[in-house]
């Protein structure tokens, strides 16, 4: 039901390490070449191989512009994925440099409408709240969404991104009652798409109810912090490990069982009827 991403990209790197080695041998440095660095570095970088991704990417962006020209939409792509990455190893000033080159690349080779435009703006917009500078970064959350909504299905996935990281800004600068109606337009976006036991959805449910708790309303936060919980143990349960954000939202939801007024006999109770539900038996 679920293949987990480890099991997938577990599966995917052979087959691209050897997409890798056929393409250099009979294209060299191609734009194809690049494509499969750029996807080969994705795989490392979702199994925690952090270093080889980031040589991986570095490749592409060399490749890329001796090949293609600096202004390349695919050197972009490249610089967008070693922003990220950087984020993820705490390497800040590099990566919002790398963020911001690949915007205006986008901006001018693909037009400043166009959605990766949006996917450019997010990550810059998450480095800036990341790093306390939530004023600059929301007028970038606004220009994303209204890019994705213009550009894309209203249900479209991209639409469901950018709404939730424009709600966790408000919810973060306490700007709650804004921010409800968006996170509940992402819940209901990603549960149609992707399923209702999705981690997404988990993740989506678990803002919701954060939001709740941070209204002081947790009679409203315990359904869906319950629902994330239950979808954690359905993805352990199927996929045969456990979901990386698991042991956050046990946590989450014993802050909103705590503000209920619950023991932690009574906690555990609830945790493991959660656990049943799911159908998950020890």
């Amino acid at each position: 039901l679920l293949p987990s991403r480890a099991n997938r990209c577990a599966a995917a790197e052979p087959l691209l390490r050897r997409a890798l080695a056929i393409n250099e041998a009979t294209m060299g440095a191609h734009l194809e070449t690049v494509t499969t660095l750029n996807n080969l570095a994705a795989v490392l970088y979702n199994t925690g191989h952090l270093a080889e991704a980031e040589s991986l990417i570095r490749r592409a962006i060399a490749t890329g512009e001796a090949n293609l020209g600096a202004d390349h939409p695919r050197v972009a792509r490249a610089l967008t994925g070693l922003s990220s990455l950087l984020q993820e190893m705490d390497r800040l000033t590099e990566a919002e440099s790398l963020i911001r080159r690949a915007l205006a690349i986008d901006e001018v080779s693909l037009g400043a409408d166009h959605p990766d435009v949006a996917r450019d703006l997010n990550i810059l917009a998450r480095l800036l709240q990341n790093t306390g500078r939530p004023a600059e970064a929301e007028p970038l959350m606004r220009r994303a969404l209204a890019i994705s909504e213009t550009s894309l299905k209203a249900d479209h996935p991209d639409v469901g991104r950018d709404l939730n990281n424009l709600a966790q800004l408000l919810r973060t600068t306490d700007r709650l009652i804004e921010a409800e109606p968006l996170m509940r337009r992402a819940l209901t976006i990603d549960e149609a798409r992707l399923g209702p036991n999705h981690p997404t959805v988990a993740l989506r449910l678990n803002n919701l109810a954060l939001l709740f708790l941070t209204a002081n309303r947790p009679n409203d936060a315990e359904p869906p912090m319950r629902r994330a919980v239950i979808i954690r143990f359905v993805v352990e349960h199927m996929t045969g490990r456990q979901d990386p954000r698991f042991d956050e939202t046990i946590r989450n939801y014993t802050s909103v069982l705590t503000a209920l007024g619950y023991d932690e006999a009574s906690m555990r109770a609830e945790i493991e009827s959660a656990r049943r539900e799911a159908g998950v038996v020890h």
